[in-house]
């Protein structure tokens, strides 16, 4: 009977120890798994920055070719532009002599008052 005891007392230490071995071995290959996974997750975000550059790239790639296939509509874009440019320049120019007109127009009045004021003050001192 005590040797059955001291059988099952070394089993029970063995059985013990295999399950702190195993205990290590997955923990080490949970941090083995961990370590793949965060290296390929480093790959993919490589993977995706480049992905994102050559679609960048081909974006201006494919705006440059629309321009250069299509150079008349862009140079009648400019020309349209510098004649609407070219009517506000017009009208601003027509607004400034109409205000400079309304601008002599207002100092001939004064100057006519200014005449009438000052032959009045000499009446005055007459």
């Amino acid at each position: 009977a005590e040797e059955g005891q001291r059988q099952a007392a070394f089993d029970q230490t063995n059985i013990e120890q295999m399950m702190q071995e195993l205990e290590g071995l997955l923990q080490e290959k949970c941090h083995a798994d961990q370590a793949q996974k965060e290296h390929l997750d480093q790959i993919m975000a490589a993977h995706a920055e480049e992905l994102a550059a050559m679609k960048k790239s081909e974006d201006k790639g494919a705006k440059k070719l629309a321009v250069a296939q299509n150079p008349v509509v862009s140079l009648g874009d400019v020309e349209s532009q510098l004649k609407f440019a070219e009517e506000g320049k017009e009208e601003a120019m027509k607004a400034m002599e109409e205000a400079l007109s309304e601008l002599d127009a207002t100092r001939a009045q004064n100057n006519s008052l200014k005449s009438l004021h000052l032959k009045e003050v000499e009446r005055l001192k007459m």
